[in-house]
């Protein structure tokens, strides 16, 4: 069973704050539906723009098979931003996991469907 770290936000996204115990339980559902193994989550700070915590979590890549998020919109904005992390992500023969959208990214492929949205 791959096992993926979650992420949540403490902050707004999309002009939305969902609690971080929502954003929870909603990964949850979505790793118990895909058969993963959910691991705590790690909660972004607040601040506008920071992804401190989510550079934490890129990091320890080589000790899960990858990350769970609530929604895609938790990305950074800017694109370039974004390729570097599906990169990092990608190098490490991880996946990236999103919930509310019910989306994965494993291959490059699954990027532009991603990135179309």
């Amino acid at each position: 069973m791959n096992r993926v770290r979650g992420y949540v936000s403490s902050r707004s996204f999309l002009d939305n704050r969902v609690p971080q115990h929502v954003q929870n339980l909603v990964i949850r559902d979505y790793c118990r539906r895909k058969n993963l193994l959910f691991l705590l989550s790690a909660v972004e700070f607040a601040m506008p723009n920071s992804f401190i915590t989510m550079e934490k979590v890129l990091s320890e890549l080589s000790e899960v098979d990858g990350i769970a998020f609530y929604s895609l919109f938790q990305l950074p904005a800017e694109s370039n931003k974004r390729q570097k992390i599906y990169s990092r992500v990608l190098d490490k023969k991880c996946t990236m996991h999103f919930a509310v959208e019910s989306l994965m990214i494993g291959t490059k492929e699954d990027i532009s469907r991603v990135e179309n949205i």
